[in-house]
């Protein structure tokens, strides 16, 4: 990788500053003069130029980064770009993993998060279809623990203390049958984590039916548009929810949360046959009422749309203005809920202390 004088990652992730902001503003009028001489017909010249180019891109890349509202369609060619620059820090990143007879989904998994993790820490909840073994031999895979019977409370905490030995700064949970779509890169995941206000970042799930076609009635946007995937600072006070089902994201983690328009494919109920299974597991445990769910999953004349990888197909941008709007609804709803909430509450407390006044002067 080709080293920038003024800026430059570090062992360990760290960013190094060896310029003031006037050097900055330096280098930047350097790099403007690079693409001059980029339009020159010196073949030497047009590499020369193409270079301080791209370590402008770079640079740009780098400053919008710090800015959480950054809009993402900006900054992704950018990152594109500026391949061969590095400005952006790079923190440990673990990812979490909790699964029980993975194999559909193991070996998609593993190539998806081993180009995004640092290290992948596991918890195995009986696999008897060989996914421990695939695991086990991944070398991204440092840590994998077993554990018998269905507990996600009991396994997501065990799951998250032999995270914590591998010190990680930031950490992100996700199930096996959910993967990324292929044009986020760990670079897109360094800018979010090189973030100096936010602690947390959410992802949507787009629900599948078929390989190339993810679900869109009205009710299952709805569903989608709120993000509920977390990639989180790490910090001693995050815990899961000892629950036996339904523990679902880390809690204790304070500061902001910003959702992302990074979209997670969800390949759970791509089959009837998945969906039978995990309708199974929940009927015969706790709760059959979630088996009647996870069943209506199979979605029979459920509207269905054709994913597209490439972020920037103006389908993909629209769907993702769409599950915004609707994001925004829903917080707009639950704010004028609460204050309604407050205002009653309110009320009766002011009709309490007039009867009491009243009571009190009778």
């Amino acid at each position: 990788m080709s080293s920038c004088p003024y800026r430059h990652v570090g062992a360990g992730g760290h960013v190094a500053d060896s310029g003031s902001d006037e050097q900055y503003t330096f280098f930047s009028f350097v790099c403007c003069a690079g693409i001059v001489a980029g339009q020159a017909h010196d073949e030497k010249s047009k590499v020369a130029g193409q270079y301080l180019f791209d370590a402008a891109l770079a640079k740009i890349a780098s400053c919008l980064s710090r800015l959480n509202f950054a809009p993402i369609f900006l900054i992704d060619p950018l990152l594109q770009k500026s391949s061969r620059f590095n400005f952006i820090s790079m923190p440990k990143l673990v990812v979490m993993l909790r699964v029980k007879n993975g194999a559909p989904f193991v070996h998609q998994w593993l190539a998806c998060y081993e180009k995004l993790a640092d290290e992948i820490v596991v918890l195995d909840n009986g696999s008897t279809d060989g996914t421990d073994v695939v695991l086990k031999n991944h070398p991204k895979v440092v840590d994998l623990i077993s554990t018998q019977g269905y507990n996600e409370g009991r396994d997501k905490n065990l799951l998250y203390n032999r995270v914590r030995l591998r010190q990680p700064e930031w950490c992100l949970w996700v199930d096996i049958d959910e993967i990324f779509e292929p044009a986020v890169t760990r670079k897109h995941l360094d800018r979010l984590m090189s973030s100096r206000l936010a602690t947390r970042f959410s992802f949507r799930r787009f629900h599948f039916i078929d390989l190339h076609h993810f679900a869109a009635s009205w009710f299952r946007l709805n569903y989608t548009a709120g993000p509920d995937r977390l990639l989180w600072k790490e910090h001693p006070a995050g815990y899961f929810e000892d629950k036996i089902l339904d523990s679902p994201n880390v809690k204790g983690i304070s500061g902001l949360k910003l959702p992302t328009t990074y979209r997670i494919m969800h390949l759970g109920y791509v089959s009837k046959d998945l969906v039978e299974q995990k309708a199974a597991l929940y009927n015969g445990l706790i709760a059959p009422e979630k088996a009647y769910n996870i069943q209506g999953m199979y979605m029979h004349n459920e509207r269905k749309l054709r994913w597209h990888n490439n972020r920037f197909d103006p389908r993909v941008m629209g769907i993702n203005a769409l599950l915004t709007t609707l994001m925004m609804r829903q917080w707009i709803i639950k704010a004028w809920r609460l204050v309604r909430a407050g205002a009653a509450e309110n009320v009766a407390s002011d009709m309490q202390q007039d009867a009491h006044t009243k009571t009190k002067a009778a």
